[in-house]
């Protein structure tokens, strides 16, 4: 049977070395860890999306819906971890100095991104369209949805395959055209998309630099100068996908 091979860097740390760091530090590093994990997964499930190309607009709808999906869990979560790492908010205090330093060069590390026009784009994502569902804008929003929008329901037998777009018309689309006409600037509903991806784009590199500050700062220091070492494996070709050669399904099919 043929094999896919995966080359990967281990840096090993012990529980004693994490704890010689105070008890934020520990807390900080591990909601970290588990934040641009997460992102890293979101990144990878992108990467495969399918961008349908079809006749029927209903196929269409229920491609995009996943794609955009995992677009907007991925710059929420970004959004959440800006906010951790800057100390934001009343459950991110701390008093630790040298974690209350890493903030400051954390705010000015997101600056870059903050500056773009898709910040905003990507706050509002956070709080109306991604982690809270809110009655207040939605009065509003759906009375700007097209009269030709896609209003029917898509039922099948299999969980996962039902699909209803016209929730994304009247939350996730509106919205694009709502940010769009508020704009002092001539934009449609793909310039603010754009920026959004921009913003995005910036956000993750921004937490790629940040983490690695971390860990120099706090983690390494307590290693020994010790290295990664290299570690390789043979995998079930299903579990590594090339880009360009697999999509993620949009639909499911049990036999």
């Amino acid at each position: 049977m043929n094999k896919a091979f995966l080359r990967l860097h281990n840096f090993q740390i012990s529980e004693s070395e994490l704890t010689k760091l105070s008890l934020d530090q520990q807390a900080t590093f591990a909601l970290f860890c588990y934040a641009v994990s997460e992102v890293n997964c979101l990144q990878r499930l992108s990467l495969f999306s399918n961008d349908v190309d079809w006749e029927e607009p209903e196929i269409v709808a229920a491609s995009g819906i996943q794609t955009c999906l995992l677009l907007r869990t991925i710059s929420s979560k970004l959004f959440e971890l800006r906010e951790l790492l800057t100390f934001y908010g009343k459950y991110n205090k701390t008093k630790d100095a040298d974690l209350l330093e890493f903030g400051r060069r954390a705010k000015k590390r997101f600056q870059i991104s903050d500056a773009h026009e898709g910040f905003e784009v990507a706050k509002r994502m956070r709080h109306e369209a991604t982690f809270h569902y809110q009655l207040k804008p939605t009065r509003t929003r759906i009375l700007d949805v097209p009269d030709d929008a896609i209003r029917s329901l898509y039922m099948h037998e299999t969980p996962g395959n039902q699909f209803f777009p016209y929730g994304e018309e009247a939350i996730f689309v509106s919205m694009l055209d709502e940010i769009a006409n508020e704009s002092d600037k001539s934009m449609v509903a793909g310039d603010v998309i754009k920026a959004w991806a921009e913003w995005t784009l910036e956000a993750i590199r921004a937490a790629n630099d940040l983490f690695s500050d971390f860990f120099v700062s706090f983690v390494e220091p307590h290693t020994n100068g010790r290295k990664p070492k290299e570690a390789s494996y043979w995998l079930d070709p299903s579990l590594v996908g090339t880009v360009g050669e697999y999509k993620t399904p949009v639909f499911v099919r049990q036999e």
